[in-house]
């Protein structure tokens, strides 16, 4: 039979963002808040929120930010997904490969 797989973890998570966006690991994590690393650092935790059962205080500790920078970075992006399908698919895709 098979082994169990392991639980996508936020670093597992993070990881795949930031190559899909040609950004650091280190830069996603940062306290900079660039228009170039604002949207990766949402996709990562919008998808840490689905795909890692981590509450927003324990995301807030990954992503060193308050568990309220988390929820509001979750709802923006939620907020954008109905109009933009390109960035739907992209999080799908994402989503496959942390899987």
């Amino acid at each position: 039979h098979e082994l169990p797989t392991k639980s996508v973890t936020p670093l597992k998570v993070s990881r795949a963002v930031a190559k899909e966006f040609g950004i650091t690991l280190f830069a996603l994590r940062s306290t900079r808040r660039s228009q170039a690393l604002v949207l990766p650092r949402q996709c990562a935790m919008w998808l840490c929120r689905k795909l890692c059962q981590a509450s927003y205080p324990e995301l807030g500790e990954f992503f060193e930010k308050r568990h309220s920078s988390v929820i509001h970075a979750v709802r923006k992006l939620e907020s954008r997904l109905d109009q933009e399908p390109a960035l739907r698919q992209r999080l799908a895709r994402l989503e496959g490969d942390c899987r």
